[in-house]
C-alpha cells in the first residue's frame, strides 16, 4: 500500500475500515497508528517501525509489537496484546472486556482493562498496574513491578526475579513471592 511520507506537524494514521475476520494486518511504513475498524477478530501487528499508536476495534483482536516504544489499545471485546522480544519502552490498555498480556519485552508498562485481566512478564523491567477487573499476573523478569487494581489481585514472582516489587490494590490480593531481594506492600 501507498501512503504520504510522515510529517512532523500531523500524525499519519492507518484506518483499516472493514477488517477481514482471522486476517492479521501489519502497521505500513511511515504510518505513526493503525486502527482496527469494524468488528471483525483480526490481528494487528508493528514489527520494527516503533513509536507507534496500535489500537483495536469491538472484536476479539490480537495486537503485537516486537519494537520500542509503541502504545497498544484493546477494543471493546476481550483482547490480547502482546510486546514480543525485541521491543521495549512500550504501553499497553486493556479495553473495557477481558484482556491478555505477554510481555517479553523490556521496560514496557500494561495497564488492566475493564475486565478480567490475565498478564505473563518474561521481559526485564515490566510494570502491570491493574484496574476495575480481577488480575492474575506472574512476572519472572528481573526487576519486574506487579500492582493489583480494585479488583481482586493473584499476583506471582517467580524464582529467577530479583529485585522485583508487588504492591497488593484495593481489593482482596494473594501474593506468591519466589524470587530475591524482592518487596511485598499489602492492600489498601
Amino acid at each position: 500500500s501507498s501512503s504520504t511520507p510522515a510529517s512532523p506537524a500531523v500524525t499519519n494514521a492507518a484506518v483499516i475500515l472493514a477488517p477481514v475476520t482471522t486476517s492479521r494486518y501489519m502497521l505500513p511504513r511511515p504510518s505513526q497508528a493503525a486502527l482496527l475498524g469494524g468488528s471483525a477478530n483480526a490481528a494487528l501487528t508493528d514489527p520494527s517501525v516503533g513509536g507507534a499508536l496500535l489500537v483495536g476495534n469491538s472484536g476479539i483482536d490480537t495486537i503485537t509489537s516486537g519494537a520500542a516504544g509503541d502504545t497498544l489499545s484493546g477494543g471493546g471485546a476481550t483482547s490480547i496484546l502482546r510486546f514480543i522480544s525485541g521491543a521495549s519502552d512500550g504501553i499497553a490498555f486493556g479495553g473495557s472486556d477481558a484482556i491478555t498480556f505477554t510481555d517479553a519485552g523490556s521496560g514496557d508498562t500494561l495497564v488492566g482493562g475493564g475486565g478480567d485481566t490475565t498478564a505473563t512478564l518474561s521481559g526485564a523491567g515490566g510494570l502491570f498496574v491493574g484496574n476495575a477487573g480481577g488480575a492474575t499476573v506472574s512476572g519472572s523478569g528481573v526487576g519486574d513491578t506487579l500492582a493489583g487494581g480494585s479488583g481482586g489481585s493473584n499476583l506471582q514472582l517467580a524464582a529467577a526475579v530479583s529485585g522485583g516489587v508487588m504492591f497488593g490494590g484495593a481489593g482482596a490480593a494473594t501474593m506468591v513471592d519466589a524470587g530475591t531481594q524482592d518487596t511485598l506492600l499489602g492492600a489498601a
